[in-house]
């Protein structure tokens, strides 16, 4: 198993220390991904420290050192019942943060995995009369923007950054499903956008490229009403873009999602041009 990226990072960053810098110098050693991911990472440091606190340009940079590579890219996490039904969670009011029982949300039936260890929680909340999913894991790449699906009844939820997700439709006899994770087929993280206030009309192009050949041609463009991304899909693994695909894009809290046809291009909005972007693609 590949080291989480934080710690790559940090490690790049001669922080790691005792056991954790042992293990990672010594995964280093047996892994050509990861020693690639350090060199990009090292090389963006360099270039950032190098522009002595300027301006970085969004196209200036080196761009592939901000890809950040799923490690499980496209995998399908199986999950197991754990436990079903009737598990009680208070819930704190807002007025004085005392449990009230009328309040209290209900665990419909709670699901995991053993590698990567993930908990899906199906919850019942009473007040708004509503049901929604929640994943948690150590990981935030394993749980935030991943679909959890139901292949037999051609369901799919996609979870926002802190790992939940709305059931606009009741589901029924929840624990006779199959319940599955889907991770992203690729992802890319744009560390910075340079954005021009001053420029009322502009676009850019490029065409970024990840480790597993991913390819995605971005448009960038600056308008009146703000900036926005523009992003087709042209090749998954080398090869060319088949089938549909969901893209989404997320900043911080906010994300939108769209489906993808073959040479089709989907246009999203920008929240904060000073934000990282996330593109997940789901193939």
């Amino acid at each position: 198993m590949h080291p989480p990226k934080d710690k790559l990072e940090r490690y790049c960053d001669k922080v790691l220390e005792g056991l954790q810098l042992t293990e990672v110098e010594r995964h280093l050693a047996e892994c050509e991904f990861c020693r690639e991911y350090c060199q990009q990472y090292r090389h963006l440091a360099d270039e950032i420290a190098k522009s002595d606190d300027a301006e970085i340009d969004f196209y200036g940079q080196k761009i592939t050192a901000g890809i950040i590579a799923q490690l499980e890219n496209g995998k399908i996490i199986p999950l197991f019942i754990i436990s079903a039904p009737g598990i009680s969670i208070p819930r704190q009011m807002a007025a004085d943060g005392s449990p009230e029982e009328k309040d209290f949300m209900h665990s419909l039936i709670t699901l995991g995995s053993e590698d990567p260890e993930i908990i899906l929680r199906v919850m019942h909340d009473p007040k708004t009369n509503s049901d929604f999913l929640h994943l948690i894991g150590e990981n935030a790449e394993q749980t935030a923007n991943v679909l959890v699906q139901i292949p037999e009844i051609g369901r799919e939820f996609l979870t926002d950054t802190n790992g939940r997700a709305p059931i606009d439709t009741p589901l029924t006899d929840i624990d006779k499903l199959k319940w599955q994770i889907k991770l992203p087929s690729a992802v890319f993280e744009l560390e910075k956008i340079e954005y021009d206030a001053e420029k009322v009309e502009s676009s850019s192009r490029t065409v970024l490229t990840s480790d597993r050949d991913d390819k995605i041609e971005i448009v960038f463009e600056r308008k009146m009403s703000g900036a926005q991304i523009n992003i087709r899909v042209l090749e998954i693994e080398g090869r060319a873009a088949e089938g549909t695909i969901r893209a989404v894009v997320a900043q911080k809290d906010a994300f939108d999602s769209r489906l993808l046809k073959p040479n089709q291009a989907a246009v999203f909005d920008i929240t904060d041009p000073k934000e990282a972007i996330k593109i997940r693609l789901f193939a």
